[in-house]
């Protein structure tokens, strides 16, 4: 962590080398809360912002002999001298957490933490973790409204998928039921959010439209909605992530074909209710705000290539449509020849070539980070535009694709790479940004090997 660290530059947040290293905080941690049964520390999340603080979430395991689940805390990383007015805060609110004890602050680093489930935000989360509430106080009625009056649960397993503090928390939850057409199995996702997402609100006109209705498009159905807890309940959707099958083998170009008209059939969609994607100059601007404030060796280089992409944009305008907003290769599903997609809280309304070059930034920068040439992509991604082409009313050009696929390089892959501090991606920042540049410059999908067009 330390070598990939020696790209971020933060002379506010000094600690920081020290706060992503496992090893240390292991030590610091277990001092600071008393456990001593803690053999190892790994970091779930990061959420950086430069000059300002750090979120970390650290997963720390038991030895072998403990017959216990892996201790999460969530922490905040402070300017040293300015945390303790933030651990009053939380400490006030709080009071004594939960059975790990209370908030910690661990001065010296400028670090104030909270024992998971404990959270600033999510204020329900221990009750949504709760199996047993759970099952009683919530799942017990959505069964019966659903699935008859008479149909109960027989059995119940979870599984904690993904937290983010002061966001959202998502587990699984797999039933078993009796019902008065006998036994059967049913499998929701539950989130807990601090505010519903807007797919809650446009849930019903989703599945209205034909091409979902007739489940040639899946898509998550909302299953119930609890706005005063921040809770909502959606059922799953069957199929193998994209991210999976893709890794397999050589490119399946209809795969990706299907994909691409599954795409434009949801943008297809109308959604008046669903909120405005923020605009691209807007999200290169805050990309380049970022970046350069934690990597000022590139700064010079971001702003060149920003500006060069705010002058360069197509001069046709984007047709408006309904977006996924988060279209990488995990929230792509495919079952035989049906593909759906999954986790659609940021659903938004935007330009279609958004949602087709956040797709294949994430295709070409994980292609770039596992030691393979980016254009070996080209393939794929033609194919995903020509299924996109041949049912949207109004086709992505291969220019204003390649646009915003540069932008998408910037706006999310190496904007992440700055917010997540993930090492292996840090590693790569150099080159993601020369794959953006040269993008920017030549184009993707018009060109050759040497960079010239096709």
């Amino acid at each position: 962590m330390t070598n990939a660290l020696s790209l971020i530059h933060e002379p506010v947040l000094a600690q920081l080398p020290l706060a992503l290293d496992p090893g240390h905080m292991l030590e610091v941690l277990s001092a600071a809360t008393g456990v001593a049964s803690w053999t190892a520390c790994t970091i779930d999340h990061v959420r950086y912002q430069p000059r300002e603080s750090c979120r970390i979430v650290y997963r720390l395991a038991h030895g072998a002999e403990a017959e216990r689940a892996d201790d999460l805390l969530s922490t905040r990383l402070y300017p040293c001298g300015t945390s303790q007015r933030h651990f009053d805060k939380l400490h006030g609110r709080t009071g004594d957490g939960t059975s790990m004890g209370r908030p910690l602050h661990v001065a010296h680093l400028g670090l104030v933490a909270w024992p998971f489930p404990a959270d600033r935000k999510l204020d329900h989360l221990a009750r949504f973790l709760d199996a047993r509430w759970l099952r009683e106080a919530v799942l017990s009625g959505i069964v019966r409204r659903h699935h008859g009056d008479d149909a109960r649960i027989t059995g119940m397993r979870t599984r904690l998928m993904h937290f983010v503090p002061e966001r959202a928390c998502t587990q699984r939850v797999d039933l078993e039921l009796a019902t008065a057409r006998g036994a059967t199995q049913w499998t929701l996702y539950g989130k807990h959010s601090a505010a519903l997402p807007a797919t809650t609100r446009c849930d019903a006109a989703l599945h209205a439209a034909p091409i979902v209705a007739s489940g040639r498009l899946r898509l998550p159905r909302l299953i119930d909605a609890d706005a005063e807890r921040g809770m909502s309940w959606v059922e799953a959707v069957p199929g193998a992530p994209l991210v999976t099958l893709s890794a397999n083998g050589g490119p399946d170009l209809a795969l990706f074909d299907a994909v691409g008209r599954a795409a434009a059939h949801l943008h297809a969609i109308a959604l008046p209710e669903a909120p405005v994607a923020a605009t691209p100059s807007a999200m290169l601007e805050a990309a380049k705000t970022v970046i350069g404030l934690a990597v000022p060796a590139h700064r010079a280089r971001v702003d060149r290539l920003v500006r060069r992409l705010l002058r360069s944009r197509p001069e046709a305008p984007d047709v408006t449509c309904t977006l996924h907003g988060d279209l990488h290769r995990g929230n792509v599903l495919v079952d035989g020849g049906q593909v759906g997609f999954i986790d659609l809280d940021a659903l938004c309304l935007g330009p279609a070539g958004h949602d087709l070059a956040t797709l294949a930034a994430a295709l070409v920068d994980a292609t770039l980070r596992a030691g393979g040439d980016p254009l070996e992509e080209r393939s794929c991604i033609a194919a995903l535009l020509e299924g996109h082409a041949d049912v949207a009313r109004t086709p992505v050009t291969a220019a204003a694709f390649d646009w915003h696929l540069a932008r998408s390089l910037v706006t999310q892959r190496l904007y992440r790479t700055v917010r997540r501090l993930k090492p292996a991606h840090l590693a790569q920042f150099g080159a993601l940004l020369d794959l953006a540049e040269d993008v920017a410059a030549h184009g993707f999908l018009a060109r050759t090997r040497e960079g010239l067009p096709a």
